[in-house]
């Protein structure tokens, strides 16, 4: 690991927010540097016919990059977001209508990179429940879980269990 010389005031904030949130150093700066990448990209010129989209900030800004990378990742699984839906809101859809379809003020948001839109107005404790529903959906590795969930910034959720699933904790025989 390489060292660098900061200011002490800089230093200070850095240690102030392990402290607060304990994430460190290194790993704040990370996040910090690719939410600057995220917000630095220009956008490209629409064509003709082409749906406009609304431009996402902060979270779901990363919400939306996750999911263009998990469909960059896992294109066999990926359309299986659409399994991914609320009581009576529809997340994900091939078309921004049948997600206001599904609700008032959803502000559905196109997936850069893909023909799928998700909706746009959760909280980020709802947005981390729906990654966590797609990341099993999709049958994502544990590395880009780790990976993703450190760029969203909180925990993403584990689907609910249905009852009488199995699991690994469950064919453990030394489990007590």
């Amino acid at each position: 690991m390489k060292q660098i010389d900061l200011d002490d005031d800089l230093a200070e904030f850095l240690l102030a927010q392990e402290r607060l949130t304990g994430v460190s150093p290194s790993d704040f700066l990370k996040a910090a540097l690719r939410r600057q990448r995220t917000r630095q990209r220009v956008p490209r010129e629409r064509t003709a016919g082409e749906p406009r989209q609304r431009s996402a900030s902060g979270q779901m800004a990363v919400f939306l990059r996750i999911l263009t990378e998990m469909q960059g990742k896992y294109p066999e699984t990926f359309e299986r977001i659409a399994n991914v839906r609320g009581r009576g809101r529809i997340y994900f859809a091939k078309s921004a209508a049948e997600i206001e379809a599904s609700g008032n003020s959803t502000n559905p948001q196109l997936i850069p990179g893909t023909e799928w839109w998700a909706i746009g107005t959760t909280s980020t404790p709802e947005k981390a429940k729906i990654l966590g529903r797609v990341l099993h959906e999709v049958g994502c590795s544990r590395e880009d879980r780790e990976r993703w969930e450190a760029d969203f910034g909180c925990t993403i959720s584990d689907p609910p269990r249905v009852w009488g699933e199995e699991s690994p904790e469950e064919d453990d025989p030394f489990r007590i």
